[in-house]
């Protein structure tokens, strides 16, 4: 099971299970990190760091751990960083690639997000932000593997640790673009991801019926 919250302590001792606990541009990353993010609170005020940025960073080392691909500095820095630029408007491109890189920018450059919803077709908050999904999922197929295990990986995390006002757009939106995504891309985060939705629910959806316009009836789940 992957862990809802993961402290600081926690996340350098995993680094160092990768050789990073050290490193750089890591090192720079988490203090970028802790600007970007220092105001922002969660659920019952935790620390969005404690409670997202760290706990994703740790599934993704995980995650190629796991697998046994080859994880650099760069895919990690990519990873603690996945949230910043769309939370900090201080750190633009212009900010960013001198600071951390062409490469990591390649990574977190498709996780951002459009903010402006307004802008999509709909006629109802919700179903602008699903508009808004189209062009960001066609650039997320294009994107770098790193990009799209980062992106799994926050989603996992917001699936498990969601509140009453937003679990029923989260559960749309993940079974109608998260779950076909994470099925091309990793089975893993696919089954987890799966398994949170009906924990979402206590259990009182199926998720193996009326799923066909997603392809996802009767999965065959492989590690």
């Amino acid at each position: 099971m992957e862990p809802v919250t993961v402290t600081l302590d926690e996340l350098v001792a995993e680094l160092d299970t990768v050789d990073l606990k050290f490193d750089a541009l890591v090192s720079k990353a988490l203090d970028q990190a802790k600007k970007s993010h220092h105001r922002q609170l969660r659920d019952l005020g935790v620390s969005v760091l404690e409670n997202h940025i760290y706990p994703v960073t740790f599934s993704v080392i995980q995650y190629y751990k796991r697998e046994n691909i080859p994880l650099t500095n760069i895919i990690v820095a990519a990873a603690i960083l996945h949230d910043a630029r769309e939370d900090d408007k201080s750190l633009t491109e212009e900010v960013f690639i001198p600071k951390f890189g062409n490469d990591v920018y390649a990574i977190d450059k498709p996780l951002t997000k459009e903010k402006n919803w307004r802008l999509y077709p709909g006629m109802t908050k919700n179903e602008k932000k699903f508009a808004l999904n189209v062009p960001y999922f066609a650039a997320l197929e294009l994107a770098p593997f790193a990009t799209k295990i980062i992106k799994l990986a926050d989603r996992l995390h917001n699936v498990s640790t969601p509140t009453r006002e937003n679990r029923d757009f989260l559960y749309e939106e993940t079974m109608q673009f998260y779950l076909p995504f994470a099925r091309k891309v990793s089975m893993y985060y696919f089954r987890e991801i799966q398994l949170q939705l009906v924990k979402l629910y206590d259990g009182q959806l199926n998720l193996f019926s009326g799923l066909g316009s997603n392809g996802l009836n009767n999965p065959t789940f492989h590690n």
